[in-house]
């Protein structure tokens, strides 16, 4: 029989200003396997913009440079994560992630940035 672990949520931004390009801090997702963001958006009246996820690999070397990690890199997502003008929560669910490092991006886009966010992380490995 197969057993499943989790990271316990961990909150990465408190009350963080929806004025202008933010970053979270980055989750390692070495050794889980899929990793879910909670994005709880507070006191939005007038603002849309767009949140991603950015990936940078960690266990490799850059030739030029004998780094360990590789740059930042925005995954593509199935659905665009809009912040439309309201109050919003979303969960951001990574499946079958590799190990490395993932981060949140806010850019806003349009309106007159109002609001705050809470983010939170978690992750699960499946193995036997």
């Amino acid at each position: 029989m197969g057993r499943r672990s989790s990271v316990l949520l961990h909150k990465l931004n408190t009350n963080t200003t929806l004025a202008g390009v933010f970053q979270t801090t980055s989750f390692n997702t070495f050794p889980v396997d899929n990793v879910g963001f909670i994005i709880e958006c507070n006191s939005v009246t007038d603002n849309t913009g767009i949140f991603t996820v950015e990936y940078r690999g960690t266990q490799g070397r850059n030739e030029d440079s004998f780094d360990r990690v590789t740059p930042w890199v925005e995954l593509t997502l199935e659905s665009t994560i809009q912040l439309a003008d309201a109050a919003q929560n979303f969960l951001v669910n990574l499946n079958q992630i590799v190990p490395g490092e993932v981060r949140l991006v806010f850019n806003p886009s349009a309106g007159s940035p109002d609001g705050t966010c809470n983010i939170w992380v978690t992750g699960t490995a499946v193995g036997a």
